[in-house]
């Protein structure tokens, strides 16, 4: 009689997949399968012996692997359990946070709203302020309000037009003291300075960003000539990974030629100034809106602006944060008449979570044009607006809707809903829906139609399933 040994491979699978069979299962699904190699190695002459044979026995094997998973996702037990903890008070919170980490992975640790907060409580630019609507007058009368100002534009472009690997991408054109106003340094080389209007006009600096991705961290891109706009340019620096402005991350910036300042639109450009000492921003913006209609007086005037640029930052802070607030309160009126402690906690750590998560997806992914109205338009930044209110409404009235489908005792979301009796024809008793607790604390009954009887009504059930008095 020949004795063959079930090659090792074949039984590392059969182990590695016994895991995941039901453990009132696995002994005959074991027993089974043995018998299915064993079958396999009597039948067949060279079985177990060559390399080639071993591998179809393997190859067989990786079957137990997916018969095991049908044998997991069947069984009733697990999936009951996972249904109950699914529906538990937790799980509600565990998904709310895992939202908010996930916005915060993907914004990078919430960039933007982290700039807003600092902003609001500890400013880092206080003399530096936005003008809007400026590039008629810019570089020809800044007045006595500013120490120095610099224009500045975002439109899209294309790079690379002359070969076949073009990348349409949002530039910026700027004016030479723009990144010195704003205290910007470089990664490798340079940025604009006072003299490169008229010295470098064909000078470009690139973002860390277009740096690393489109010209794969090129440590000798310092003098290499990109084409954008048809036009040739010279690389003299590459920003840092840091910079940040309003919001935007532009790949390619380049200087701001005065001249042709009416191919771009004024809602698109504005410019970075820095006021002189004691100079309030609404002194300054009187004096500039003077110079506006002295210098163009169909274009620009009484649309000129000057904001803070720190005000700037912190306004999803100061204008969407008192929202946020006031449906927090909300949320916490409705915890109040939940009724109990532990319930009414819930409903307010529910609602503040998901709250969380509309609120912070709106200040990291809405951009500065919805968020804080630079650089887009007054109804982006209205209908910004309008849509946290609806969806904070919205939030506030599912955590109630949700609370109210929850057990009394263990807060799980309650299942098996069953219809009973018919509301048109009961008066008292009238028709409606009951639904059970998954741990078997109680049931709910909820009411459909007009009557005189309670909405919803609990009742508590002990541990046979007998019903105590309704709440």
């Amino acid at each position: 009689m020949r004795f063959v040994r079930i090659p090792v491979e074949s039984r590392l699978l059969l182990l590695a997949a016994s895991v995941l069979v039901p453990r009132g299962l696995r002994a005959d699904w074991r027993m089974e399968w043995d018998g299915e190699i064993w079958w396999w190695i009597t039948t067949q002459p060279e079985a177990a012996h060559t390399v080639r044979e071993r591998l179809a026995l393997a190859f067989h094997c990786a079957g137990a692997i997916s018969d095991a998973f049908c044998l997991w996702f069947q069984d009733e037990h697990r999936l009951a359990r996972l249904r109950t903890v699914l529906r538990g008070p937790r799980a509600c919170l565990a998904a709310g946070v895992s939202l908010v980490a996930l916005i915060g992975t993907l914004s990078g640790g919430f960039e933007n709203t982290g700039r807003s907060l600092q902003a609001t409580f500890r400013p880092r630019n206080p003399g530096l302020a936005i003008l809007s609507q400026t590039g008629p007058f810019m570089g020809q009368r800044l007045g006595t309000s500013l120490q120095g100002a610099a224009v500045y534009t975002w439109y899209r472009s294309v790079i690379g037009a002359d070969s076949p690997h073009t990348s349409d991408v949002l530039a910026a054109k700027v004016g030479d003291q723009f990144f010195s106003l704003l205290g910007a340094k470089p990664q490798m080389g340079r940025v604009f300075g006072p003299d490169d209007l008229q010295s470098c006009p064909s000078c470009a600096v690139i973002g860390y960003d277009f740096w690393e991705r489109r010209l794969r961290a090129d440590p000798g891109v310092i003098g290499r000539t990109i084409t954008m706009d048809n036009r040739p340019f010279r690389v003299i620096g590459v920003l840092r990974t840091d910079f940040w402005f309003l919001g935007e991350r532009p790949a390619v910036w380049s200087l701001f030629d005065e001249t042709d300042w009416r191919s771009f639109p004024l809602a698109m450009t504005g410019a970075i100034c820095r006021l002189k000492p004691d100079i309030s921003p609404a002194r300054a913006e009187q004096e500039l809106r003077t110079l506006a209609r002295e210098v163009v007086p169909k274009e620009s005037g009484a649309w000129v602006t000057v904001d803070p640029l720190d005000a700037i930052v912190s306004r999803p802070v100061t204008s969407l944060g008192a929202l946020f607030v006031a449906f927090a309160g909300l949320a916490l009126l409705c915890a109040a008449v939940s009724g109990g402690v532990i319930p009414g906690t819930f409903l307010l750590a529910k609602t503040v979570v998901l709250l969380s998560v509309i609120f912070l997806a709106g200040f990291e992914f809405g951009g500065a044009a919805s968020i804080t109205g630079i650089g887009g338009t007054t109804v982006a930044a209205g209908m910004a607006f309008c849509w946290l209110i609806v969806a904070g409404c919205l939030s506030v009235r599912w955590s109630w809707n949700d609370q109210r489908k929850r057990c009394h005792q263990c807060l799980s979301r309650l299942m098996a809903p069953i219809r009973i009796g018919e509301g048109s024809r009961m008066l008292l008793e009238p028709g409606g829906t009951e639904m059970a607790c998954p741990r078997g604390h109680g049931a709910l009954f909820t009411a459909e139609g007009d009557s005189i009887a309670p909405k919803d009504r609990w009742f508590p059930l002990d541990a046979t399933g007998a019903v105590f008095s309704p709440q």
